[in-house]
């Protein structure tokens, strides 16, 4: 019988000289793996990064949400607040949230009904993803 061609041959030297011996991993191939591993690590820890990142940034739109709802709520609590705009700051434990109340006539407005807007704008930061608005209509 004759030899396939491949078989009995190792690119290892010394992988046949011993019977019963396991041919072990190279250097290359051993650093080229540990490259893979770290490069793929280093994608998960972003990931988790910006995953984090998300979930902070969702905390403080749905404080802010919150916050604007109840201020909403106590602006209409006596009726339709004057015209005008107001601010302030939350009180701890929500201090760095901002709130501007806004109350004004549309242009919807006839001689018979007055339409007003009031809105309530809740921000934490100077940027324009850093706030949160609600806002409704009254007609007196």
């Amino acid at each position: 019988m004759g030899r396939s061609p491949g078989r009995g041959t190792s690119r290892h030297p010394a992988a046949g000289a011993a019977a019963g011996a396991s041919a072990g991993f190279t250097l290359l191939e051993v650093l080229i793996a540990v490259a893979i591993l770290g490069t793929t690590l280093v994608a998960v820890l972003q990931l988790h990064a910006s995953t984090v990142d998300l979930v902070a940034r969702a905390d403080r739109m749905a404080t802010a949400a919150r916050l604007a709802k109840n201020r909403m709520v106590d602006a209409l609590r006596d009726g339709l607040p004057a015209p005008g705009e107001e601010e302030g700051d939350f009180e701890p434990p929500d201090p760095p949230y901002h709130w501007v109340q806004r109350v004004q006539e549309t242009p919807y407005s006839t001689e018979q009904a007055k339409v007003y807007e009031i809105s309530v704008e809740v921000s934490w930061g100077d940027r324009p993803d850093q706030r949160f608005r609600v806002r409704t209509f009254r007609v007196k």
